[in-house]
Parts: C-alpha cells; sequence; structure tokens
C-alpha cells in the first residue's frame, strides 16, 4: 500500500506518493530513531560517516514518465560524486543528516500546491 508525503518550499508543496516501508524509514528518521536492526538508510549513513564523505545536497530536479528524479551530491576530500536516486531515498538520507533537500523552480511551478 502507498502513502502520500509533501515537501514544501515557502507557501508551496509538491505530493509524493511512496511506499509504507518509505514512509516508515522516513519517519524514523525524523524521529531520529533507529530500529533494534537499522535499516538500509540508516546502514548507508553509518558508511558514509565510516568513510568520511559528505552529502552536500539532495535535489529534486525534474519529473520523467510521471515520476519524480533526484540527485544525491556527496563530497569526500576533493571529489563529488553526483547519483541519480530515488527521491523518498534522498528524503530518509536528509532527515537522517538534516541536510536541506531542493526542489527545482521548474517542478515547484508546475506541480507545486499552494498551501498559504
Amino acid at each position: 500500500k502507498d502513502t502520500t508525503f509533501f515537501l514544501k518550499n515557502n507557501c508551496k508543496v509538491i505530493p509524493m506518493t511512496v511506499t509504507l516501508d518509505q514512509a516508515y524509514s522516513i519517519q524514523k528518521g525524523l524521529e531520529g530513531k533507529v530500529n533494534f536492526r537499522p535499516m538500509s538508510h540508516d546502514t548507508i549513513i553509518t558508511i558514509l560517516e565510516n568513510f568520511n564523505i559528505e552529502i552536500l545536497m539532495i535535489k529534486i530536479s525534474r519529473m520523467e514518465q510521471g515520476v519524480y528524479l533526484a540527485d544525491l551530491l556527496l563530497k569526500k576530500d576533493d571529489k563529488i560524486l553526483n547519483l541519480d536516486v530515488r527521491p523518498s531515498d534522498a528524503v530518509a538520507l536528509a532527515v537522517r543528516t538534516k541536510t536541506k533537500v531542493y526542489v527545482s523552480d521548474e517542478l515547484l511551478e508546475k506541480y507545486g500546491q499552494k498551501v498559504c
């Protein structure tokens, strides 16, 4: 079963549908809680921390075939890596690291819903 969460930017939100597992992982990250057995996103954070890899930025940058696409920018020393990731995974990592999630102006303009 799917659920919907919203990314908010000022007075606009973009609804995103995620699975219950993805929503659960995002919620645990928001709460700062790790289960008895760590979830995949917790493991990824541990790997990044142990190898001194920093999350520079998370961008929800485009939509293709009705699906949002995101980029995860990582930095290790003087190297930067841009990875294509699912927005739900990007958000799950962002809430664990307190990294801001950026949404392109184009997506906000086209798909954003005014809330204030």
